[in-house]
């Protein structure tokens, strides 16, 4: 599981499963040339190239006998939908992909190979 909270919230409780990695950052779009003032305040929390590189990490650190993979935010439609679709993206994972149409375009672009927020 990856489970996904904002950094003014507590983690979210999951138990019982085997393989969890908890990431924290704010739904921002870095990517976006106009923020609002509220997401300009959030900034510093968008989700970062170590995330993704964490991100990757784990799912590639997954034991051959995992065959499903949960990714949750509170919302449920932007951050955890960019992860998801990532990893349907790099690894072929299945996804009802017209689900995740929603997906926070940065976190999303954090996850290509090769990219790096800075560049």
């Amino acid at each position: 599981m990856i489970s996904i909270t904002a950094p003014e919230r507590p983690i979210a409780a999951v138990d019982g499963f085997a393989y969890l990695l908890r990431l924290s950052f704010a739904d921002v779009d870095f990517l976006n040339s106009s923020p609002s003032k509220k997401a300009q305040q959030k900034m510093q929390d968008a989700f970062t190239p170590a995330q993704a590189a964490q991100t990757l990490d784990f799912v590639n650190g997954l034991p051959g006998d995992v065959h499903s993979l949960v990714v949750h935010c509170e919302g449920g439609f932007s951050r955890s939908c960019a992860i998801a679709l990532a990893l349907h993206k790099r690894f072929g994972y299945v996804a009802e992909v017209e689900r995740l149409s929603k997906g926070n375009p940065s976190v999303l672009h954090l996850n290509r190979p090769g990219f790096s927020r800075h560049s």
